[in-house]
């Protein structure tokens, strides 16, 4: 996470026994009261079902850095308990990106920001993110993500075939208390295994001023269909006007966005309870 993080402390408030006691209280008040900034935006594309070969065709002419291969895990209920989480969306993922070393991470999502809950995933940790989401054209508009990421320390192989049992090993004491913080009672013993979702990702660094950011292709093969997501990662100030001019970009490629589009997430969740998974 970059080190200028709004949630994430940048400084420390250190006394010195020269210092008197008012002057300190005031010091970290001053801390404690500095406003929030806007958290980092991800705009999200879905692209219509009918043109995602052309898409795919498309992008391939963008990037010069080629295919990337990401293996995907998530972890739910038969009936999707967490994801359908009445507070909002809960997300238990494991991934691995390439060759790099593999990840598990805990997410929970809300339509807007939460500054006490803000303030007791700070006593838990300092790595936690924060980020706007804005899914084009998705309804209720752009919500709010919390986030936590842990090593693996051991392949994802492991998990083909893996028992419910085993699925609370993946997950660290940390990224527990994290789901506490938030509300989140997980029944560990309850849950399932759904993928793996082999996907294929594309990256490029997009120059036009539409645009002027890295772009990131995700296609994840679901059964007969296929999702195609474009994203990119902006500040948050002047969303409304960042998500119309990615939209414009992509439009002039003849690139056009799902109507009603569902997160990559739900609909793989949704694909896998209906049966398919790596564990029955």
């Amino acid at each position: 996470m970059p080190e200028n993080h709004p949630d994430k402390p940048v400084y420390r408030c250190v006394s010195k026994p020269v210092v008197p006691l008012l002057v300190l209280s005031l010091i970290v008040l001053s801390c404690a009261s500095t406003p929030a900034e806007e958290p980092e935006a991800e705009i999200k594309l879905f692209v219509a079902h009918d043109k995602v070969s052309e898409a795919k065709k498309r992008v391939q002419d963008f990037t010069k850095e080629g295919l990337k291969r990401h293996r995907i895990y998530f972890f739910d209920t038969s009936s999707l308990e967490l994801y359908e989480n009445a507070r909002g969306p809960v997300i238990l993922r494991a991934r691995q990106k390439g060759t790099k070393e593999p990840q598990s991470t805990v997410k929970f999502r809300r339509t807007e920001r939460d500054p006490e809950l803000e303030q007791k995933l700070r006593g838990i940790s300092s790595n936690w993110e924060i980020q706007t989401e804005a899914v084009v054209g998705q309804k209720g508009g752009p919500g709010i993500s919390y986030s936590l990421d842990a090593k693996l320390g051991r392949p994802l192989s492991e998990l083909d075939g893996a028992g419910s049992g085993r699925i609370t090993e993946w997950f660290s004491p940390e990224q527990k208390k994290f789901l506490e913080a938030a509300g989140v009672d997980v029944d560990w013993g309850n849950l399932r295994v759904f993928g793996p979702i082999d996907a294929d990702v594309w990256e490029w660094k997009e120059q036009d001023k539409r645009v002027e950011a890295k772009v990131t292709a995700e296609l994840w093969p679901l059964g007969d269909r296929q999702i195609f997501e474009l994203s990119c990662k902006k500040p948050g100030e002047n969303l409304a006007q960042q998500i119309e001019n990615f939209v414009a970009f992509f439009k002039d490629q003849n690139i056009l966005a799902a109507e009603n589009p569902q997160s990559k997430t739900k609909q793989a969740l949704e694909h896998f309870a209906r049966g398919t998974s790596s564990q029955p």
